[in-house]
């Protein structure tokens, strides 16, 4: 039943109508990503490109896509560190105009480091972390979402 399942569903693979990427600082979860679509279909294999990339120097595309991040929070950075990369993260997040991002962020600090207004939220859980999954409208706009929402909660 469960190869059927899998035949079933890569008979129903499409090319990507846009491009796909996916970047890390970490040579081990580049070697493991490139393991794993190893065993993905040759469609999707020619839709996403696999680099080595801080997410912290993204540049936006044309036309604006969307960036999917967990990024760190806490397993490999100190506290004085993650506090820098998630204020980093914002900074380069604000430059990327009509793009949205979806992050999982594991506190509500390490959400106002970012400096981002989320407009809209999830809790999860990864593995036994609790996250939530937010959704942010990147660019010039996010500032403005973000002092928007903090004026409807009271805060400046």
């Amino acid at each position: 039943r469960y190869q059927d399942a899998v035949a079933q569903a890569r008979a129903h693979v499409r090319p990507a109508p846009f491009a796909i990427v996916a970047s890390d600082h970490d040579p081990d979860v580049l070697a493991d990503a490139q393991h794993n679509l190893r065993r993905c279909p040759p469609e999707v294999v020619r839709a996403l490109t696999v680099r080595a990339q801080d997410v912290r120097t993204m540049v936006g595309s044309d036309p604006p896509g969307v960036v999917v991040s967990n990024p760190p929070y806490g397993e490999r950075l100190n506290s004085e560190s993650l506090q820098a990369f998630w204020r980093g993260l914002g900074i380069r997040l604000r430059t990327l105009d009509g793009h949205t991002g979806f992050l999982l962020c594991a506190s509500d600090d390490m959400r106002r480091a970012l400096g981002l207004g989320a407009t809209w939220e999830r809790k999860l859980m990864n593995g036994p972390i609790r996250v939530t999954l937010c959704r942010f409208e990147l660019g010039r706009q996010s500032h403005d979402t973000a002092r928007g929402l903090r004026r409807r909660k009271g805060r400046k």
